[in-house]
């Protein structure tokens, strides 16, 4: 056996798929009977290990076949189309059927050339750039591109930084009246009464059968977030809320609170919010969630069944309350690192 298969598989073995990739990648020193099965176990661990991204959305049709109609009704022919963050370069592919021009960018070396040998199955003569998209120069590309396709969509819509990409494409790389896809996200938030999360995160009664739970109740509510930072702070707890959760009751009806339209982009960090309870019930916590659209194209993350989750958070001051009609629920948001912040929550 050869030093380097000893050294690829021991970083296999111990789960460092990137040093192995990287020793398989320099080395002209492999067995070449191991250099096709090394790579094709690199390729399936390092999928595995971000599998909560790529193989749910692979497998998430309502986002592959809303994306596919609107980039075919998008791109023409002459166009010259960046895919950002392309990934296993399924939007690329779509892309390439309507234009020769399409650069796949992604910053993954391995989940790159896994995309390379699925062009090369696809018959396709794409271009690749192993780059971060705010490395990427407009010599890199050969000039402005007309269209960015940009699916940088993460939770609460703006997780994946997908806002900083979009003004740097839009300043670096694309022309004065390229197009974006998507073009358009929006943020919800409703309050929500959806007991089975609550009876998993709280306890609910301070006597249980006569025993006196009140010291271990107490306890949990006053480390839920009272107007504390959420993700920064552990106080907090947030659950995945999708459209197929059935015991989920909207208390309010659902409040744009934030839209992020590209074409007209302003960054706003902080949102004064007020949610008017229209039924009786026990608030369990704040449900956000959002739309990705894509000009007459909507995708909405609470009706339609896609791999994105909601979250529903859960605070000390609200949580497991009743409400009642007319009653307002108030409180302040900030998003600092894509990331959100509680403050101030009050029920009037």
């Amino acid at each position: 056996m050869y030093n380097m298969d000893r050294d690829i598989i021991i970083k296999i073995n111990q789960g460092k798929y990137y040093e192995a990739y990287n020793i398989l990648k320099s080395s002209k020193n492999i067995n070449p009977k191991n250099y096709k099965r090394y790579y094709q176990i690199i390729f399936y661990y390092t999928f595995q290990m971000n599998y909560q991204y790529y193989i749910p959305m692979l497998n998430d049709n309502i986002r592959n076949t809303v994306f596919k109609k609107h980039i075919l009704n998008t791109v023409n022919k002459d166009d010259k189309v960046i895919d950002i963050g392309s990934g296993c370069g399924l939007l690329s592919y779509f892309a390439s059927l309507k234009t020769k021009d399409v650069i796949s960018i992604e910053i993954d070396p391995i989940i790159l050339d896994i995309s390379k040998q699925l062009f090369i199955n696809n018959n396709l003569d794409m271009k690749t750039i192993n780059k971060s998209i705010l490395d990427v120069k407009v010599d890199d590309i050969n000039g402005l591109a007309d269209v960015a396709i940009i699916e940088l969509v993460g939770i609460h819509f703006i997780q994946e930084n997908i806002i900083t990409y979009v003004d740097y494409v839009k300043k670096n790389l694309l022309k004065e009246n390229g197009k974006i896809i998507p073009n358009k996200g929006k943020i919800f938030i409703v309050a929500v009464e959806c007991d089975k999360n609550t009876r998993n995160n709280l306890i609910l009664e301070n006597n249980i059968l006569e025993y006196d739970v009140s010291y271990l109740s107490n306890l949990f509510r006053d480390n839920l977030v009272n107007s504390k930072e959420l993700w920064d702070n552990k106080n907090y707890v947030s659950n995945n809320i999708n459209v197929n959760d059935r015991n989920v009751r909207y208390l309010s009806e659902p409040k744009m609170f934030y839209e992020i339209d590209f074409n007209n982009l302003v960054n706003t960090n902080t949102f004064n919010i007020e949610l008017d309870i229209t039924r009786d019930g026990f608030c369990d916590g704040i449900l956000v969630f959002f739309e990705v659209c894509l000009d007459n194209y909507i995708i909405n993350t609470m009706k339609d069944k896609t791999h994105w989750t909601n979250k529903m958070y859960m605070f000390g001051d609200i949580t497991g309350k009743s409400v009642n009609i007319d009653d307002k629920l108030n409180f302040n948001i900030e998003i600092k690192n894509n990331k959100f912040f509680f403050n101030k929550i009050n029920k009037f």
